[in-house]
């Protein structure tokens, strides 16, 4: 998120590609999350810059995961 300053649109861009991508993998699931690198953003803590973005943080995902 850092490089495309945070913007919905481009996220929305890059997780319908990155999903389209995925489809010929047979992942049996998959979450995208907007994190911010440089800042931490939707790491461990929800991220005040994005809160269009309604889902879990990574560190939440990982630790409910059934999979891991």
């Amino acid at each position: 998120m850092d490089l495309i300053a945070y913007s919905t649109d481009k996220y929305q861009l890059i997780a319908d590609g990155f999903l389209k991508f995925s489809e010929k993998l047979s992942f049996d699931s998959h979450t995208c999350i907007p994190v911010s690198a440089l800042k931490g953003d939707n790491l461990a803590s929800k991220s005040k810059k994005m809160k269009w973005y309604g889902g879990e943080t990574l560190i939440s995902l990982l630790n409910n995961s059934r999979n891991i």
